[in-house]
């Protein structure tokens, strides 16, 4: 069968994962997913800043649900929209703002149907996206959350 890949998704995966050589084998049938070795930070920003999501996938576990990936940050500055399977405050903030989508890898056809819907997310939300990183994760931001935290702790 022919596929128009224009619009199908093309995955673009990166790095020495543990479990790379077992995807690899598995796509090598599918010439929509593309695969890289380790790149330098400099050279993968704009990779996430050209791309509709990104996906970070990290193992279940209790340590996940209050994790915070440099990832999700840079993926936020890139203005791109958050792909996770991580529960607790990451999946909380992504769903309450729209910022991106929860795989449960466990469900392939929704996995599948998610990357699907990506193609249809326009330049504006991209912007929303951006805006909401720029808002809320700045430095002045982040510094002030800090100072009342310690003003908080200093007179507990």
């Amino acid at each position: 069968e022919n596929i128009d890949l224009k619009n199908e998704p093309h995955l673009v995966l990166i790095g020495d994962g543990q479990l790379k050589e077992l995807v690899l084998e598995k796509s090598l049938k599918n010439s929509n997913i593309h695969f890289f070795d380790s790149i330098q930070k400099e050279d993968l920003t704009p990779i996430i800043k050209n791309s509709v999501g990104c996906f970070v996938p990290l193992q279940p576990g209790k340590i996940m649900g209050t994790s915070s990936p440099n990832k999700y940050f840079e993926t936020l500055g890139c203005g791109t929209f958050i792909i996770h399977n991580t529960e607790g405050w990451i999946k909380k903030v992504v769903h309450k703002n729209n910022l991106g989508e929860y795989f449960d890898l466990k469900n392939k056809k929704l996995c599948i149907s998610t990357l699907k819907s990506f193609n249809k997310k326009t330049e504006k939300d991209k912007k929303k996206i951006y805006s909401f990183a720029k808002k809320n994760y700045n430095k002045i931001t982040i510094s002030e959350e800090i100072s009342n935290l310690a003003d908080f702790v200093r007179f507990s």
